[in-house]
């Protein structure tokens, strides 16, 4: 069975030697973790945050991935194309602008060109992100959004370039993973619906059928031997997609730089940034397209991946940081 976050943090601070438990054990999967002067909790994001050294205004800043973007666009990062609509003001009393409309979004996807890849503006773990080809599947998909209460989407440019996921702790990053999506490979005998059901992938008709038409297949189509098409809409970790090419060492000093200036102009402590890398691949940080930051990324994907002893690591250090921040005196 996965281990899930918080449990790797209750076995990962006990082995650090600290003071370590669930906080309300029937009614909360909170963890609360001690050295017997200071404590700290650890929940989810919304919440109290995962990280203990994170604050919280830095927190809430990523996760307005729009506002975000821009930002760092303005300082000299790379990000991928995308522009932010609202299915509903944010505030009661102002309407929605014209420019910032459902229509404004389905034009504003014309002009960039279908597919384009849609998300909620805040979200995690892939909820509601989806690739669409068309502006009927567009209308239909901002319905769904507005009955699960999104307030505003993404709509970005789609790609299929490679996806990487950066960890950083105060300014240095501790690993970096592809991701890869669930994929299948031909054999000139299969159908590509025959291939699926020998993954025993999950995945809805309405997604595989999406996905295919990237490819201009259909689950009935042969898939040649050799070919690999991917069958996920997104690579998150948490929806399936697999850690590759992983590197919890020997990382580049231009790597290291990027990752250093990212952090000085954010806010945060410790943070995963998602990047999609372009010609020259992950050596080459001028290459990056920033695709958003996570503010609570998990450490459970390399720990079930085997890397126990950098999670163990990776977590000793946070915490130690964390304990040994001295109290302010007042008078």
């Amino acid at each position: 069975m996965k281990k899930s976050n918080l449990a790797i943090l209750n076995l990962s601070a006990k082995k650090a030697g600290y003071i370590a438990k669930p906080l309300l054990p029937h009614y909360s999967k909170a963890i609360i973790v001690s050295n017997k002067k200071k404590f700290f909790i650890a929940r989810s994001k919304k919440r109290y945050g995962m990280y203990p050294l994170n604050a919280k205004f830095a927190e809430h800043f990523v996760d307005n991935k729009a506002i975000f973007k821009k930002i760092l666009k303005t300082k000299g990062f790379h990000v991928i194309k995308g522009r932010q609509f609202y299915i509903q003001s944010p505030l009661a009393e102002v309407k929605v602008k014209k420019d910032d409309n459902i229509n404004a979004a389905i034009s504003y996807a014309k002009k960039i060109n279908f597919p384009v890849f849609v998300k909620p503006n805040n979200g995690s773990r892939g909820k509601n992100a989806r690739i669409i080809f068309n502006p009927t599947a567009l209308k239909e998909h901002i319905k769904k959004m507005r009955s699960d209460n999104t307030e505003s989407f993404l709509i970005e440019k789609f790609t299929l370039r490679p996806e990487y996921r950066i960890f950083v702790v105060d300014g240095r990053i501790q690993f970096f993973y592809s991701k890869g999506r669930k994929s299948i490979d031909g054999d000139s005998k299969k159908t590509v619906k025959q291939l699926i059901d020998d993954k025993d992938f999950e995945i809805s008709n309405e997604s595989l059928k999406s996905i295919l038409s990237l490819y201009k297949l259909k689950k009935s189509s042969i898939l040649d031997k050799g070919k690999k098409i991917y069958i996920q809409e997104t690579a998150n970790i948490s929806a399936g997609a697999k850690i590759t090419n992983y590197c919890g060492s020997e990382i580049s000093d231009e790597m290291q730089e990027w990752a250093k200036k990212l952090y000085s102009n954010i806010g945060l402590r410790v943070f995963g940034v998602d990047v999609f890398t372009r010609k020259g691949g992950i050596d080459n940080p001028d290459d990056y397209l920033i695709i958003e930051v996570n503010s609570s990324p998990a450490l459970s994907g390399i720990y079930a991946a085997g890397h126990k002893k950098k999670v163990y690591d990776i977590w000793a250090k946070i915490i130690k940081k964390y304990f040994a921040v001295k109290k302010v005196k007042t008078r």
